[in-house]
């Protein structure tokens, strides 16, 4: 799964799952191959924002005017099995808290987030700061600075000819 942020009203959050998705929008060097048309009567920014080496391509959701929508199509997509945990704020933190729960348990740190740091860091979003993401990881996980640099991406636009 991944999301491009186009411009500041724009995004495409777009992914694949190997196992559920029975659609497949698969490109390679600019043609498209579409065994279901998961574009139908979308916006012509869609396609052009869309990756064109050979990323297959299960689900598309696109982001304009304050919204997400996708194209109306009745086959299985492949988003809810991927698991994507920024389905809400309580999600997302259980995700943080499994996923620094791990981390820790291999660095021999043991810990675990407070609920008021992860709240911090879930409202912070990509503006986090080295000093918020560090509460909520703890001691010896990670490189705090890529961490913050890696959310500073979304905030980027991507290039695109998606006009």
């Amino acid at each position: 799964m991944a999301m491009d942020v186009l411009d500041d009203q724009r995004a495409l959050l777009y992914g694949h799952d190997h196992e559920a998705s029975e659609n497949v929008l698969s490109g390679t060097g600019g043609d498209l191959d579409v065994e279901m048309n998961l574009l139908a009567k979308t916006p012509d920014w869609w396609n052009a924002g869309l990756p064109r080496e050979g990323v297959p391509i299960g689900f598309v959701f696109g982001f304009e005017g304050g919204s997400w929508a996708r194209a109306e199509y009745d086959h299985a997509d492949g988003f809810l099995s991927v698991g994507f945990p920024m389905k809400s704020d309580e999600a997302l933190a259980e995700e943080i808290v499994d996923w620094i729960g791990d981390a820790s348990r291999r660095s021999g740190t043991r810990h675990i987030p407070a609920p008021a740091d992860l709240m911090a860091a879930i409202s912070e979003g990509a503006n986090i700061t080295v000093e918020v993401l560090g509460a909520i990881c703890g001691p010896g996980i990670g490189d705090l600075e890529a961490g913050v640099a890696a959310a500073r991406n979304f905030l980027e636009p991507k290039n695109s000819s998606a006009d």
